[in-house]
């Protein structure tokens, strides 16, 4: 009979990737928070849902940038979106 349970030097290998991979994306995440916050997003979804080209215009930015950085916040729980078009803040991005 074998044990479901990893072996302690297979966990401690996944425990050693997470943490690296925490390391590397974690200035991934610092950039995006920061985008947000220069653009105003929060401002901009203060008052309910909104588009990527609407915020691009507002903003004088590139609408497919735009899209890219609200899916990118959405991944990471700062707004949520049920279509893809329309984004909402989360509790995560106050006004």
């Amino acid at each position: 009979m074998t044990s479901a349970q990893p072996s302690p030097a297979r966990s401690a290998e996944a425990q050693d990737y997470e943490h690296m991979m925490g390391m590397v994306t974690g200035f991934w995440v610092t950039q995006t928070v920061r985008a947000a916050a220069l653009y105003n997003l929060a401002d901009h979804l203060a008052d309910g849902a909104d588009t990527a080209e609407a915020i691009a215009e507002a903003e004088s930015t590139n609408p497919d940038a735009t899209r890219r950085l609200l899916r990118t916040c959405a991944s990471l729980g700062l707004m949520s979106s049920e279509d893809g078009h329309h984004f909402t803040g989360t509790s995560l991005l106050p006004p």
